[in-house]
This record gives C-alpha cells, sequence and structure tokens, in this order.
C-alpha cells in the first residue's frame, strides 16, 4: 500500500475495546483477547524492524515477545525510508500514552471533552521526549506531495 499511494499512507491501528462485541470478534477468529495490545504493540516493532535497510547488507532479523522472524532484509522495501506511519487509536490512560509515545507516530485520540485531548497531548510529548524519540516536524495527514493536487491546490 506504501508504494500504491506514493509514501501518503497513515495506517491507524488499534488493539480494540474491552466490550463484549469486541471479545465476540476475537473468539470468531479464535484469537486471545488479553495480551492485545502487546501483541499490537509487537507487530508494530517487527514491521519496524522489517522496514530497515542495513547500510552493510546485512539479513534482517527480528525476536520479540510474541513473533520471531528472519531474513526480513529480502522483503521489498517501504516506498519511503522508515515505511508509513502508523497511528494508534485510543484512550488518554497512562499505559496508552507510553504506547503511543514509545512506538507509534501519531495517536486518534478519542476523549471525552477537548481539554483531556490538551493534556493528553502534552504527556505524549514529554514521554516521547524522555524517551528519546523526535517528534514529527508536522502531522502526517498534511504531509501531501505537491504532484497530488489538482490545478486548484486541492487533493483529487
Amino acid at each position: 500500500m506504501d508504494h500504491v499511494c506514493g509514501s501518503r499512507l497513515v495506517l491507524g491501528l488499534g488493539s480494540g475495546f474491552s466490550v463484549p462485541e469486541t471479545e465476540e470478534e476475537f473468539r470468531a477468529v479464535r484469537a486471545e483477547f488479553s495480551g492485545r495490545a502487546g501483541r499490537l504493540d509487537g507487530t508494530v516493532a517487527l514491521w519496524h524492524t522489517a522496514w530497515q535497510r542495513p547500510e552493510d547488507g546485512g539479513s534482517v532479523d527480528f525476536t520479540g515477545r510474541h513473533f520471531q522472524a528472519e531474513g526480513l532484509d529480502r522483503l521489498p522495501p517501504p516506498h519511503g525510508p522508515g515505511g508509513p506511519p502508523l497511528w494508534l487509536a485510543g484512550s488518554g490512560t497512562p499505559r496508552v500514552v507510553e504506547r503511543v509515545a514509545r512506538h507509534y507516530d501519531g495517536w486518534m485520540p478519542f476523549l471525552p471533552y477537548a481539554r483531556a485531548y490538551g493534556e493528553a497531548r502534552d504527556r505524549v510529548q514529554r514521554t516521547r521526549e524522555a524517551a528519546g524519540r523526535r517528534t514529527p516536524s508536522r502531522p502526517p495527514c498534511t504531509t501531501r506531495s505537491p504532484s497530488t493536487r489538482t490545478p486548484h491546490g486541492r487533493a483529487p
């Protein structure tokens, strides 16, 4: 998908609400409901590893809590360096804020009031800086290339 859209893809991810309907969906595909956030974070770590391209041309392998993979360097590389931005949908709890700050490029919050958004965004920023992660210079949703614009400056 990253190739098809020329690095304009922003991938939104979520591990699912803790409600009966979501638990039923997990049961329907025989997936364990508990541990879902850790598995999602593990998947993201595997993708980030797979999207690396070592300068020495060496093998890229991954060993995580939930997944192991070898020879990831043989996969086609993403269109842009580092792959598409990965955004996490989630609440503003300390645990979600920590996950966003450490593993994701953006956050799609669902909070009850505007002030909560600002407070949680500030917590994400502080946690990101404490983890030594660079803050994106602008939100991925504003990174359309000029070639995708119509003569009137609107995206197609």
